[in-house]
């Protein structure tokens, strides 16, 4: 199920480090990680870079499994 998160400002700085740590990451890559970080959330999605993120569960979904 998808779900809309309320905006927080924990985001924003959760993706600035990502940012910092990962530089191939664009402003709403990081920000999508970041989210998926700090909600303990599964990220699911056909960009292949969050796959680099040690922070983040990742799935492609081809390899999805609901």
């Amino acid at each position: 199920m998808i779900e809309a998160c309320p905006l927080k400002v924990e985001y924003h700085r959760e993706a600035f480090i990502l940012r910092s740590k990962y530089s191939a990451l664009t402003y709403f890559d990081s920000l999508h990680a970041a989210v998926a970080i700090i909600e303990n959330l599964t990220l699911i999605s056909y960009d292949r870079i969050y796959a680099g993120l040690t922070e983040v569960k990742y799935i492609h979904p081809e390899d999805y499994r609901g």
